[in-house]
């Protein structure tokens, strides 16, 4: 069995970039976005040459950082809305 989780905090771009309110906007309130991965693997060896192996892995994300539209300006701005 196998656990894991990570994160990727928002880079520059994605936290600040704007270019005037033309058509995108910063959002400096970005939080990073998470994972955990879980993993179950099962190998049975048959003889001397043959090997069988069956993985079943589950992966959670919160907080994926998209870009989308802001209804209130229609403007482009990077949120945390994915899952």
């Amino acid at each position: 069995m196998i656990y894991g989780s990570a994160f990727r905090a928002p880079n520059g771009y994605e936290l600040y970039y704007n270019d005037g309110g033309s058509t995108q906007k910063a959002n400096p309130g970005l939080t990073p976005e998470k994972i955990r991965t879980y993993e179950i693997v099962y190998e049975q060896f048959i003889g001397n040459n043959l090997r069988s192996t069956v993985n079943l892995f589950y992966k959670q994300i919160k907080d994926l950082i998209n870009l989308t539209t802001d209804p209130a300006d229609n403007l482009l701005v990077f949120k945390n809305i994915g899952e």
